[in-house]
């Protein structure tokens, strides 16, 4: 696991500069704390920079960049490639020799014999750049899931790419600017889907995409996979006992190759099922004693998992240790919260991430293992349900209406609500239902309301809608599946929104700021393919939250375990937004220099507050939202 920066000059007479290089590659020192190194090539039109955290091979042979023998390729990457090993002998039956042990050396090999379909060979999480100097072509990629970053910017005659944004804002050419458009899908959506991010002019590459630019200045990106195909249906007649069995196998398999490292592992341990099923199987994989780490929440019980978190360690004897937060937790960490994440990320999760990982990090760790991901693939959480459940009662019924019966149902409900102001959201829903638009749009913050309330009549124009997100999200998924039904709708859309640019971005930008290594089973993308295929009345049998991961574990796991209601890891803000770290947020909020810029109705976040502080609504998520947002924006743009 590393950080990756680089500059190629296509149509430029200055050349790449080694110096500017490596102060670019030192904002990501945090990465690759281990080892740093710099290449420019000899026209010096192309450069790139690397900063090593050690995790398989640790000797000098797996220095990056890396030059293949005959000095045509450089390769600098971030990642691993848990199918090195297989590829190594059947490559030196090709011919080719290796000089160290470092899965790194393998893509170069693999690009020897694929070209750019080497991506398509790789097992693992990855982003990187290969520069090919005798077809004058630089590729970039990122992993399947879209589990590492890579972010880039395209300037007249230059293209710039790195792990994180603040390499590329240290760039002299690269000025912060909001992408007015991306903050609606921010407000909405916690997260601004890729392409775009909150910065004017920077992209990120979408999960599981290339993109390929040559001397003459032309550049593509395209999809090399996705989660669902044509080839690969969902199976109306899927046997459930196959179904746990090759779940179990899958998930057994993607937990074998994670424990590939050269370092000490361990794993986060909630005490609920998925990461309990992370160390139960990595206690049936290795010998030694696993190293697991929990955090519970002060003076709050209700939101503490810990004595489960002991029962399934104590259960596997592992090393288990614990530590315990509170909002002056969250005080002290939201300034360094918005630096590390780039962009603002709406998820509280991120604060007792980080002191979790801390505590790994500080016990000599450098490899964990998470249970991101599962969720929303066996249709954990109960706002998933719910949809669900509405959709077969009341959505499936309307939409089976005439598109001209649905039209004249949303008029007459828009006339009484003008005529009453009664209604609102019956008139919202069969709006939608009239429209054709998205029904579901993943993990909300502001809806159209609340929007509406923070906006006034002044929404900028350029504001960019959720829907039209979400529906451009959902464009390969109906091409693939044209018949698709909503629960696979419903997953893909997590997959693509939720997973690939909330929660592995979160969990990426908080263990890297330490440089800790973290591994996401559940997102092994061979599993999650299978998943993708099982039908809904498995996964949610008698509406059963994870049935079949709770099938698939049943031998494994104590009842207690498998059985107990659903609760997901995050950081109780209600509660602390409640009990004192209110006026933090209003000053993070109202003090900000993104008040100048004349966006919100603050009157209106005042309202919110004092509805949220005296129990009459829950705003919790929206005022996460807008302290994250005004506590970057005054990180990166200043308070003027």
């Amino acid at each position: 696991m590393c950080g990756i920066v680089g500059v190629f000059h296509y149509d430029r007479s200055e050349p790449v500069s080694s110096e500017l290089l490596v102060r670019l590659g030192e904002t990501l020192q945090h990465r690759g704390p281990d080892d740093a190194g710099v290449w420019v090539n000899t026209e010096r039109t192309v450069g790139f920079a690397h900063r090593r955290l050690s995790i398989v091979d640790l000797s000098p042979d797996g220095h990056q960049p890396m030059t293949s023998a005959n000095g045509s390729l450089v390769l600098t990457f971030n990642g691993e490639i848990y199918n090195h090993l297989d590829w190594r002998p059947k490559l030196e039956r090709r011919g080719h020799r290796f000089h160290s042990r470092s899965d790194t050396e393998v893509i170069l090999h693999l690009y020897q014999e694929y070209g750019v379909e080497c991506v398509e060979h790789l097992d693992g999480m990855f982003a990187f750049a290969l520069w090919d100097q005798d077809a004058g072509r630089l590729l970039l990629a990122r992993d399947r899931l879209g589990i590492k970053p890579l972010y880039y910017v395209l300037r007249p005659g230059m293209l710039l790419f790195a792990s994180e944004i603040k390499a590329l804002l240290a760039h002299p050419e690269v000025a912060s600017e909001l992408d007015r458009e991306a903050l609606g899908y921010y407000l909405a959506l916690k997260t601004v889907p890729a392409p775009r991010t909150l910065f004017a002019g920077i992209r990120k590459l979408q999960a599981g995409s290339i993109l390929i630019g040559g001397r003459d200045g032309s550049f593509r990106t395209r999809s090399f996979w996705d989660v669902v195909s044509p080839s690969r249906p969902v199976d109306p007649a899927l046997d459930e006992q196959a179904a746990a069995a090759t779940i179990r196998k899958l998930l057994t398999e993607a937990v074998a190759k994670r424990l590939m490292a050269d370092v000490p592992l361990g794993a986060f341990l909630s005490g609920g099922l998925d990461s309990s099923a992370i160390v139960a199987l990595m206690a049936t994989l290795q010998s030694q004693p696993i190293n697991t780490f929990s955090v519970g929440i002060e003076n709050i019980p209700e939101e503490n998992e810990l004595e489960y978190a002991r029962l399934v360690a104590q259960r596997f004897a592992t090393n288990h240790q614990e530590v315990i937060i509170g909002q002056n937790d969250v005080i002290e960490y939201l300034p360094d919260l918005v630096y590390q994440q780039d962009e603002p990320l709406a998820d509280p999760v991120c604060v007792p991430l980080f002191y979790l990982a801390r505590l790994a990090r500080a016990s000599g760790i450098k490899v964990v293992l998470a249970g991101e991901g599962s969720d929303e693939q066996f249709l954990g959480y109960d706002t998933r349900i719910h949809f669900l459940r509405r959709f077969q009662r009341l959505w499936r019924p309307l939409l089976a209406l005439p598109a001209g019966m649905r039209r004249r149902m949303h008029e007459l409900a828009a006339t009484v609500h003008r005529a009453t102001g009664l209604g609102r959201r019956c008139e919202r829903i069969l709006g939608k239902a009239a429209r054709g638009d998205a029904l579901f749009l993943g993990s909300q913050a502001f809806d159209g309301d609340t929007l509406e309330r923070l906006f006034g009549d002044g929404a900028p124009k350029e504001l960019g809608e959720a829907s039209r997100a979400v529906a451009d999200t959902c464009r390969p998924l109906l091409a693939a599946w044209p018949a698709a039904d909503i629960a696979s709708r419903v997953i893909y859309i997590d997959l693509k929104i939720r997973i690939a640019e909330l929660l592995l971005m979160r969990i990426d930008k908080v263990t890297m700021s330490l440089g800790l290594e973290a591994r996401v089973p559940f997102l092994d993308h061979r599993l999650a393919e299978y998943l993708m295929t099982v039908p809904m009345q498995l996964k949610l049998k008698g509406w059963n939250a994870k049935y079949l991961l709770k099938r698939a574990m049943a031998d494994l796991l104590p009842p207690v375990i498998l059985e107990r209601p659903k609760k997901a890891f995050a950081a109780p803000v209600g509660a602390w937004l409640r009990n004192g770290l209110s006026s933090f947020a209003r000053d993070v909020i109202f003090q900000s220099g993104l008040r100048k810029l004349g966006l919100f109705r603050y009157a209106a976040v005042e309202q919110m507050l004092e509805e949220h502080c005296s129990g009459q609504r829950n705003h919790d998520t929206r005022l996460w939202n807008l302290m994250n947002l005004s506590a970057w924006y005054d990180r990166f743009f200043g308070q003027n």
